[in-house]
Order: C-alpha cells, then sequence, then structure tokens
C-alpha cells in the first residue's frame, strides 16, 4: 500500500515538472543555454518570408452554379452527365425530387477548372438557363505561407529530436516530448489544409438544378368538366356581345380608312368607266 502511494505521488511530481518545463517552452519556442545546456541555434526559428507572387504558381479555386429549365429532366441530365464523362469529370452527388406532377434534379459534378465553362456552355444547348454564375478565390497567398510555416515546423520537429536524444534527465525529455508532441499536431494541420486547397484548386465544383416545365404539345390528361351559374352565364354572353359589337366596329373604322386613302384611285377608276360607258353609248347612236 505505501509502495502505490509512493509511486503516485512520483508520478504526480514528474507530470508536475513536466508542465512547468513545457510552459516556458511555450514563451521561449526554443531551448536556450540556461535550459540545458543546448545552443538555441539547434532549433530553427519559424519565419514568414514574403512571397513572391509573380514566381509561384497561382493558386484559385473556381466554382459555378446553373439552373436550368427543360420539358424532359431526365433526358437532359443524362445528356449533360455525357458529357461531363467525356471531359472527364464526374457525379459527385445527385437528387431526384417530384412534386405536383413535375420533376426536378439537383446535382453536384466535379470537372476540371479548364472544362467547367465548356460544361455550362453545353448544359444550354439541351435545356434552357434560368440562372448561372461563376466564382473565383484566389488563395496563392494563403497556400504558399502556410507552405512556409509547414516546412519551418517540420525542420524544427527534426531539431527536437537531434535534442532528444542528447537529453540526460526525465524533466528534460518529458519538455521536449511535449514540444515535439505539439509541432507534429501543428505539422498535421498543416498537411490537411494543403490536401484540402490541392483538391478544391485542382476540382472545380458545378451546382446544378434542372426544373421540369410544361411541353405546350402536350394533350391534357384531365378535363375539368364544370356547370356554369347563371350569373357565370350572363357575365359570358354580356362579354361576347361586347367583343362583337368591338370586332364589328374595328372593322368599319378599318374599312373607312382603307376606302379613305384608296379614294383617289377609286375617283380616277369610276371617271374612266363614266368615260368608257359614255363612248360606247356614242359609237350605238
Amino acid at each position: 500500500m505505501k509502495v502505490r502511494i509512493l509511486s503516485l505521488m512520483l508520478v504526480f511530481v514528474l507530470f508536475l515538472v513536466s508542465g512547468c518545463a513545457t510552459a516556458k517552452y511555450s514563451e521561449n519556442n526554443s531551448i536556450s543555454d540556461t535550459d540545458y545546456g543546448y545552443s538555441d541555434t539547434e532549433v530553427p526559428k519559424e519565419t514568414t518570408d514574403e512571397i513572391n507572387l509573380d514566381d509561384v504558381i497561382r493558386k484559385v479555386i473556381k466554382n459555378g452554379s446553373l439552373s436550368l429549365e427543360t420539358i424532359e429532366v431526365d433526358k437532359t441530365y443524362a445528356n449533360i452527365i455525357s458529357y461531363v464523362e467525356e471531359k472527364g469529370g464526374y457525379e459527385f452527388s445527385h437528387e431526384k425530387s417530384d412534386k405536383n406532377g413535375y420533376s426536378s434534379i439537383q446535382a453536384v459534378i466535379k470537372i476540371n477548372p479548364e472544362n467547367l465553362d465548356d460544361i455550362m456552355l453545353y448544359s444550354g444547348t439541351v435545356a434552357d438557363i434560368i440562372s448561372s454564375s461563376t466564382t473565383s478565390e484566389d488563395i496563392t497567398e494563403q497556400y504558399y505561407d502556410a507552405q512556409i510555416r509547414l516546412d519551418t515546423k517540420r525542420k524544427m520537429l527534426e531539431s527536437y529530436y537531434v535534442l532528444l536524444e542528447k537529453a540526460t534527465t526525465t524533466s528534460e525529455i518529458l519538455s521536449i516530448q511535449g514540444e515535439i508532441n505539439n509541432l507534429t499536431e501543428e505539422i498535421e494541420a498543416f498537411e490537411g489544409k494543403l490536401r484540402l486547397w490541392d483538391q478544391r484548386v485542382s476540382e472545380s465544383t458545378l451546382t446544378l438544378n434542372i426544373y421540369q416545365i410544361d411541353d405546350p404539345n402536350k394533350p391534357k390528361e384531365d378535363i375539368d368538366w364544370s356547370s356554369l351559374g347563371f350569373s357565370d352565364m350572363g357575365r359570358i354572353i354580356k362579354n361576347g356581345f361586347v367583343t362583337v359589337i368591338n370586332v364589328i366596329w374595328a372593322i368599319l373604322q378599318w374599312a373607312a380608312i382603307i376606302i379613305a386613302i384608296l379614294s383617289p384611285i377609286i375617283i380616277i377608276g369610276l371617271i374612266c368607266l363614266i368615260i368608257i360607258k359614255k363612248k360606247k353609248k356614242n359609237k350605238k347612236v
């Protein structure tokens, strides 16, 4: 029992010493001469060198959004996907829904950024475009800044492993191991961020929405037979009578306009007709 208590007390003391030493390293971010007798030049400092954006490959995330209308939703989507696959793209997600007799498809497509505009143009040839948009995000500076920080942390990690081999006391080992663990986590975070950026830069995301519309040539399946009330009949008859009167009046107006325009020709024709008739009568006499 006493041995167990002494062991627990020893473990507690070691953790306490480790916590104090780790806090000291967090403030200095290096191992100095007064700590363990090692030169602080053995651990590289974290740097943030300026990036010359003219000398690097730019990192741009490009995405698009497209909404379409068509009579045949499935056929339109099949044509678009076939064209996407020809360009090396693929369907990331696909959802179809039916509501009130109309179908719609919501899909996400992954495609090379160089082919994004071409896919959107092609989609406009197989359906009517309601809306379209593209967005571009330049992450060049953030990308290479993260890459520089990652390289520096990797060098720091290597130096800490060298120091770990030189450590002689338990407190030194625990403190250096704490720095190694922190650096390892930071390196993994930077690596994950860079992998995500690489994927988003190399693949554009096209959000596609296709909506069904009525076919004007399609006959109605349901015919609504409903009787009319007397008030409705009276209103329809009244409107029909007024419409017929308006049509007749419009015809008379246009007839008067045409006659007025052609009146010179009509008058000349009548005069010619009268002269011809008189000549015929004179010949008979």
